[in-house]
């Protein structure tokens, strides 16, 4: 794994991880919220710079930064939260 693939793949798993902390602390969701997510992860300034070959490794660091998420979460609190 070269440094630029560990780059995207990081720049991914940082961009996922603060994503999933916000969609878990919000009261409740709007279509307003998730555009903005969709508009964190599959766009903006960061992937300008990537090309075709490290966007791949973006996109794998997102799904990593996601469960990783996940996992620390579990280990904390046990269960997820529930909307009502």
């Amino acid at each position: 794994m070269t440094i630029d693939q560990f780059a995207a793949a990081g720049i991914g798993f940082v961009i996922a991880y603060i994503v999933m902390m916000f969609i878990v602390r919000l009261k409740e969701s709007t279509v307003q919220g998730l555009g903005s997510v969709i508009a964190l992860i599959a766009g903006g300034a960061v992937t300008n710079y990537l090309n075709a070959s490290l966007f791949s490794y973006y996109f794998i660091g997102v799904l990593i930064g996601f469960v990783f998420y996940w996992i620390i979460f579990f280990l904390s609190k046990g269960t997820p939260p529930l909307r009502q």
